[in-house]
């Protein structure tokens, strides 16, 4: 029995040192083993990832479901808020007054600028019309005489029709002495005081042309017996003054 025990126990020893003296590493049999855990664990993983991917997969695609009916909401929101907008700018506009054209500058939005038509100002002016003849001096020859060559013209128009602007409250005196001194025309008269008398204009006096001769002046085509200081001036009125050899009878009245 000693013998079969020690028999045992060698065979027991020997099949130890084969086991180790074989070469058989612990470290060896360590990392094998954990190869195989790595293995396992990484197979484990994937198996999640994937199933983590089809997850996410599945999600997306719920999204992306839910984004396709979201969308079109939103973009018809989007639209309700710009036609909004632009109904209440149209709105602004509309009511905004054509004649505004001031802007606020620390307004974030301009003012709608309008030009406004500038409107020339009509000053209302209060004019009359002139005139000096002296046809009757020429009907009697006196633009024919040496002493009259440069006084009395060929065509007795001393001064033609001439329009000049006149104040409130002024004469036919005030414009006659107007119309003479813008026109270098001479006029001699006396009693400027009250009532003047006009004795003589571009040196053609009274007196002239015979003892009824003198000057007549006429508004309107009608002569008047009051003195020129006398008759105010009217807008549009229409003034001759005429040279007459005969009191006026010579004259058209």
């Amino acid at each position: 029995m000693k013998k079969l025990a020690f028999f045992l126990s060698m065979l027991l020893l020997m099949a130890a040192l084969l086991l180790t003296g074989c070469g058989v590493d612990k470290n060896a049999e360590t990392g094998l083993l954990n190869d195989s855990v790595n293995k396992v664990s990484s197979n484990i993983q994937e198996t999640k990832l994937e199933d983590n991917s089809l997850e996410t997969d599945n999600k997306n695609d719920s999204s992306d479901s839910d984004k396709s009916q979201v969308k079109p909401n939103e973009a018809d929101m989007s639209e309700t808020t710009d036609n909004s907008l632009s109904q209440k700018d149209a709105s602004k506009i509309i009511s905004a007054p054509t004649t505004t054209i001031e802007t606020n500058p620390s307004s974030q939005t301009s003012a709608i600028q309008v030009p406004i038509p500038i409107i020339p100002e009509t000053i209302n002016k209060n004019t009359i019309t002139i005139a000096i003849n002296c046809a009757t001096a020429v009907a009697k020859g006196l633009d024919k005489q040496e002493k009259f060559k440069n006084v009395v013209p060929a065509n007795g128009i001393i001064l033609p029709a001439t329009e000049v602007e006149f104040k409130d409250g002024e004469t036919v005196f005030d414009a006659l002495k107007l119309v003479t001194s813008e026109n270098k025309i001479h006029l001699q008269y006396e009693g400027s005081k009250g009532t003047p008398y006009i004795k003589g204009i571009n040196n053609l006096y009274e007196f002239d042309s015979g003892p009824l001769s003198g000057w007549m002046y006429c508004v309107n085509t009608k002569y008047s017996s009051y003195g020129c200081n006398h008759t105010k001036l009217k807008n549009g009125d229409v003034i001759e003054w005429n040279y007459t050899c005969n009191m006026g009878k010579d004259l058209k009245q």
